[in-house]
């Protein structure tokens, strides 16, 4: 029987960009065996979700293929990138030359909104948050946030409020200071939108303001 081995690779890409397409190079070598090298050229077709590769000849991946974008996300107002280690199935952050700004310690990382990104301290399993210069401004202290893995878009604080899961398992709302701005202690709540929020407290749904205040759907409260 044939016994074949995996092989890993040091990559080296380069190439000019015009609008939404680039021609590239990539020249491959072997970690462990230098003279073990592969070059080639390929295109580039640059999408919103994904990117489109034509004309692949390396190895045994050849011909055209596309990558959809799932857990990279593209922040181009802070000029940065979440990305994923696979080696230690950690997320950093790097800017868009591939500098390192933030090595990859933590299990999640949000995108940014109103000047915060939130991350998932592995350690603890709490979350916290970081400022655009990645300087950790709200200590790891909160069970749930408003982020689902499958949905990176999602954005975390909205109206300058964000809603925290706490220890009780019950759902508040901080501000982007970390201070608690409504201390409700509901079952469900939903972002604020146009200044209102939904939330589920004594087996009823309703709205309140960012006062904490009812405002709609009030009745048996």
């Amino acid at each position: 029987s044939e016994q074949t081995t995996q092989q890993s690779y040091r990559l080296t890409i380069e190439g000019k960009r015009s609008g939404n397409t680039a021609e590239v190079t990539i020249y491959a070598t072997n970690a462990t065996e230098e003279d073990d090298k592969v070059n080639h050229r390929e295109s580039w077709l640059f999408g919103d979700k994904q990117l489109q590769i034509k004309g692949r000849a390396a190895r045994s991946m050849k011909g055209d293929y596309t990558l959809y974008r799932v857990r990279c996300e593209l922040y181009p107002s802070e000029g940065m990138v979440v990305f994923f280690d696979v080696e230690t199935a950690m997320r950093g952050i790097v800017n868009l030359d591939g500098d390192v700004l933030l090595p990859p310690k933590y299990g999640e990382i949000t995108r940014f909104n109103e000047g915060l990104a939130a991350f998932l301290d592995d350690e603890t399993g709490l979350w916290g948050f970081m400022n655009t210069g990645l300087e950790v401004v709200i200590e790891p202290q909160y069970y749930g946030i408003n982020f689902y893995p499958s949905d990176p878009y999602r954005q975390v604080f909205t109206e300058g409020l964000a809603k925290v899961q706490l220890a009780n398992n019950l759902w508040s709302f901080i501000n982007t200071k970390g201070e608690m701005a409504i201390a409700g202690d509901f079952i469900y709540a939903d972002p604020f939108v146009d200044g209102k929020a939904r939330v589920f407290k004594n087996n009823k749904w309703y709205y309140i303001n960012k006062a904490g205040e009812c405002v709609k759907d009030c009745d048996g409260l």
